[in-house]
């Protein structure tokens, strides 16, 4: 039996927050998983960072080398997360927060009604325990052990 490559938990949760970050941008970002060493790359049409990115290796598109790490999207971190929240956190405004999820700017709106109710902290942390459950669960769909 072959070992699984581990991946820092950090280095993955930094790629995911760069990528969120990239998606205001205007070009192109992604990052990858080597499945031989565990390293975290990541690349970007603009410079986003300050960093110069280090050149990516020639096969980087091989499923079989590289794993590419999903953004927000690909986790599926969306409203669904607040509402499970919400119902957590929160059941008697739990209506009013699926209501706040109506048209444009509902993250917003649904900051704003936490901050008003003192529980923005709270969501923080509930969010950032979905966030690194969900990168866990990709880890263990790709193959490699989070550490």
């Amino acid at each position: 039996m072959t070992e699984k490559t581990k991946v820092s938990m950090t280095d993955l949760r930094d790629a995911y927050e760069w990528l969120c970050a990239a998606e205001h941008g205007s070009g192109d970002a992604a990052a990858y998983v080597s499945r031989a060493t565990g390293k975290v790359l990541q690349s970007a049409d603009e410079d986003l960072s300050g960093v110069e990115d280090e050149p990516l290796p020639g096969d980087i598109d091989d499923t079989a080398k590289f794993a590419v790490v999903p953004d927000r999207h690909g986790l599926d971190i969306g409203s669904h997360v607040a509402f499970d929240f919400a119902r957590d956190h929160m059941p008697a405004d739990a209506g009013a927060i699926c209501d706040l999820f109506r048209g444009r700017g509902a993250y917003g709106r649904f900051k704003s009604f936490l901050a008003r109710r003192g529980m923005l902290d709270a969501w923080h942390a509930y969010e950032d325990a979905a966030i690194d459950n969900a990168l866990r669960r990709w880890c263990e769909d790709e193959g490699l052990v989070p550490v």
